[in-house]
């Protein structure tokens, strides 16, 4: 009877540790949207997440205040970010978790010492394969607990949205192709 208390103790300890390394992709839930919570891509390896004024996630139509962004993910469901890599820096730890189904690759530190409002950080890949990311995730606080949540949050934006110079060449393309349909 005491190895089985024993080997439970340790099974414990090992699921509990394996929480704290880090979340898996499906640990991810798509968001309904951010309002002030923006991330901008300075180059193919460098991301600015800032948080403004009242930064807000909307989950199945309701709005919840973010008190602080501990973490930054470049997510892909089936891929594995194989070459990806970074370094740690002041509170922010890279980390990559290829368990399960998909990769995560990016940062995160303790959710009282993220990134707060009116706030921003940059994030700096050594290298990244951005074709295989279809969303960037975030780990955030929020003021009253997300139903469904156990206390902090794991939400996914979008598809990636592409800089203001490659959109405007998306959309010049799109207008192009418009004017050639004309009679």
């Amino acid at each position: 009877m005491n190895h089985f208390k024993t080997m439970l103790a340790i099974g414990t300890l090992i699921a509990t540790a394996s929480a704290a390394l880090g979340q898996s992709r499906g640990s991810f839930q798509v968001t309904d949207g951010y309002s002030a919570l923006t991330i901008i891509e300075n180059s193919a390896l460098s991301y600015t997440v800032s948080l403004g004024a009242n930064p807000m996630v909307r989950v199945a139509g309701i709005d919840y205040a973010i008190t602080t962004c501990f973490g930054m993910w470049s997510l892909s469901n089936d891929d594995n970010f194989a070459s990806a890599t970074g370094s740690n820096f002041g509170v922010w730890n890279f980390h990559r978790n290829s368990s399960g189904s998909g990769d995560i690759v990016g940062w995160k530190t303790n959710p009282n010492s993220g990134i707060l409002p009116n706030a921003s950080e940059t994030f700096v890949y050594s290298a990244l394969s951005s074709s295989q990311r279809e969303r960037f995730g975030f780990h955030i606080s929020t003021a009253v607990r997300v139903p469904g949540q156990q206390g902090l949050t794991f939400f996914s934006n979008g598809p990636f949205i592409p800089t203001p110079a490659s959109a405007s060449l998306v959309f010049g393309g799109l207008l192009a192709a418009a004017r050639r349909r004309r009679p």
